[in-house]
């Protein structure tokens, strides 16, 4: 127990609850599995299986499918795909738990918005994996890019400043409004009718 309580206190910050049912606050698994998750490395890997998961959704089209090869390669990169994300989502279930309540706190996996729509998307991508010809169930795999939002933190940042500014930039869309209608107002009295013709003595029209 004592080198647990050691371990514990050298690598990780201390957790809460028993995530799984199995993993207690001083599992040496679940302190591995924490610093695991924890590592820029593992965040770099998941953008980029991201990014190739993208890339992969927009090849796969009817076109690419007539050819059996390309089909099955596919088929295929979605499977490993998928189960590369199912091992990500439960890695982080052990580290963080994974509903949140009173054990686990606010830090629990599916405590985060970000994170249900994470698992939701796994979730409907293992089931067109068993219903193959369920097209709304594959256009699920495209909300994986969704992810890059909360992943990277520029990004994460900027949108939020977007939402948060939504108020006020209706507020100036609506000045704007009356401004252009002034001078559309103010061009239309001036200058109706001063554009009916061509002054060009070489340009011949009717």
């Amino acid at each position: 127990e004592r080198r647990k309580e050691e371990f514990r206190r050298k690598t990780i910050p201390v957790l809460q609850g028993t995530s799984l049912f199995i993993f207690g606050p001083l599992s040496t698994r679940r302190a591995a599995v924490y610093k695991f998750v924890e590592r820029r490395r593992f965040e770099h890997m998941v953008i980029t299986l991201i990014s190739l998961s993208c890339l992969l959704n927009a090849v796969d089209c009817p076109a690419i499918r007539r050819d059996p090869t390309m089909a099955s390669v596919i088929d295929r990169g979605n499977l490993i795909f998928t189960v590369l994300f199912f091992t990500e989502a439960l890695l982080k279930m052990i580290a963080f738990g994974a509903l949140p309540c009173t054990d686990c706190g606010e830090d629990a996996y599916l405590g985060n918005v970000w994170n249900r729509l994470d698992f939701l998307v796994v979730i409907m991508s293992m089931i067109s994996l068993i219903w193959s010809g369920t097209a709304v169930l594959r256009a699920f795999r495209s909300m994986r890019a969704v992810r890059l939002l909360f992943l990277i933190k520029e990004v994460r940042i900027t949108v939020v400043a977007l939402v948060m500014a939504l108020p006020q930039m209706f507020n100036i869309l609506c000045l704007s409004v009356i401004v252009w209608f002034a001078f559309a107002v103010v061009g239309v009295q001036l200058l109706k009718g001063a554009y009916r013709y061509c002054n060009d003595p070489d340009i011949v029209y009717e």
